[in-house]
């Protein structure tokens, strides 16, 4: 009887453990699909970023045809930092894809400091091409 008791024990102590690692599986797609989504809506964000830049680029490259010698120096080193970053945002979405969990919060913000960094340089280029008109 007391073999039984046993018996019965290490059963309900084995399904017990199938059931805690049945239900870890389940977490693991939920986090999954939230690391997903997280990478999505930075990549949403990055790529409203490198739409900026390109739209700032063009504007440049038309202010361009337009300037003096000296302006247009100073526009094509605008268009040069630009393009930097673009390509610092680029790299970063392909770096945030292949990071780890623990890697990701580094990449993202890395990401947020550079378009935080276009968002000033766009400012500035704007403020100089109208400086350059008056």
């Amino acid at each position: 009887m007391q073999s039984i008791s046993k018996i019965m024990v290490v059963l309900f102590v084995a399904m017990g453990i199938m059931l805690s690692a049945c239900s870890g599986e389940k977490e693991k797609p939920d986090l999954q699909s939230e690391i997903d989504n997280k990478i999505n809506k930075m990549e949403e964000q990055v790529q409203k970023e490198i739409n900026r830049l390109d739209e700032r680029i063009a504007e440049l490259g038309e202010a361009a045809n337009e300037a003096t010698e000296d302006g247009k120096e100073a526009i094509d080193q605008q268009i040069e930092n630009l393009e930097s970053l673009k390509s610092d945002l680029q790299n970063g979405i392909a770096q945030l894809r292949m990071a780890t969990t623990e890697q990701m919060d580094d990449v993202r913000q890395s990401l947020n400091q550079t378009m935080n960094e276009i968002d000033r340089m766009l400012t500035v280029s704007q403020m100089e091409n109208e400086k350059e008109k008056s």
